[in-house]
């Protein structure tokens, strides 16, 4: 059985070249593999102030932040999908979900509705709109489920709202 250096001295089509290094990357070279040692060698270290325990969590960035939250203002009158916002963001619809409740604290569906009730109840303290008018602007398919998210936010239906007190409203 031949080896290796035999095979390749036999080899019509294998030449040796003999390796010629300049200074330059030979110093280079010295460098990269100093610095690599010497990263290898150091204990690493969070990136910030908590225990080494607790896992790292990851939200969304703040240009994410930024385009999400301008994406829901500008699209509350109508149905806002999970893959329209993960794609604002360039992530996975999966990925997105858990970077939203991580960044606010509540899951997209949630964080939705509630700006839609927040936008209602403004609409409402304005003159000229009536419950079904509110309840299309605001994204909802009619003035019943309109009323029963507006109770399931606020406490009160939106007829109870307007009769409550002006000191009251700001609940």
């Amino acid at each position: 059985m031949q080896n290796m250096s035999e095979i390749a001295a036999s080899s019509p089509r294998v030449a040796h070249v003999p390796h010629q290094q300049s200074t330059t990357s030979s110093t280079a070279w010295e460098h990269a593999t100093a610095r690599m040692t010497d990263c290898s060698s150091k204990e690493p270290k969070p990136a910030d102030s908590r225990s080494s325990n607790q896992p790292f969590r990851y939200g969304l960035m703040s240009w994410q932040m930024a385009k999400v939250l301008a994406f829901i203002e500008n699209n509350l009158h109508r149905q806002i999908k999970l893959f329209e916002l993960a794609c604002e963001c360039r992530l996975s619809v999966s990925h997105f979900g858990r970077a939203f409740k991580e960044t606010f604290g509540s899951s997209p569906y949630q964080f939705v509705l509630r700006k839609r009730m927040e936008r209602a109840r403004m609409l409402l303290l304005e003159d000229g709109y009536s419950l079904s008018q509110i309840a299309l602007e605001c994204g909802m398919c009619d003035q019943s489920h309109f009323t029963r998210a507006f109770r399931g936010t606020f406490g009160k239906s939106p007829g109870a709202f307007l009769r409550a007190d002006p000191g009251d409203s700001a609940s």
